[in-house]
């Protein structure tokens, strides 16, 4: 859209890069395997997770399609976003 800036757009991500590992790593998925799924290129998800690249609402879009190809359950994603809060947990408590 023309003139329309990046910063103008609302848009609520459903992941984030992170989670995209764990989801990956709770199914015992290789990067291709999971990129596939999605229609993500392997080097281009590796790069996702480990936020080399700004991960947009296009790769959220196709993240979301992977899931629902893989069926992925909503218990499924919440599993990975209390691993995700439990590493934090354990980082906050070791560096005190």
């Amino acid at each position: 859209m023309i003139g329309i800036g990046e910063r103008k757009l609302p848009y609520t991500y459903a992941f984030n890069p992170e989670e995209i590992r764990y989801l990956r790593c709770l199914r015992n998925m290789s990067l291709s395997a999971f990129g596939e799924a999605c229609g993500i290129d392997e080097m281009i998800l590796s790069r996702l997770e480990t936020g080399s690249i700004k991960y947009s609402p296009l790769y959220d879009l196709k993240v979301k399609r992977g899931c629902e190809v893989l069926a992925i359950s909503a218990a499924e994603i919440q599993t990975a976003r209390t691993l995700i809060a439990l590493k934090y947990e354990i980082e906050k408590g070791s560096s005190q």
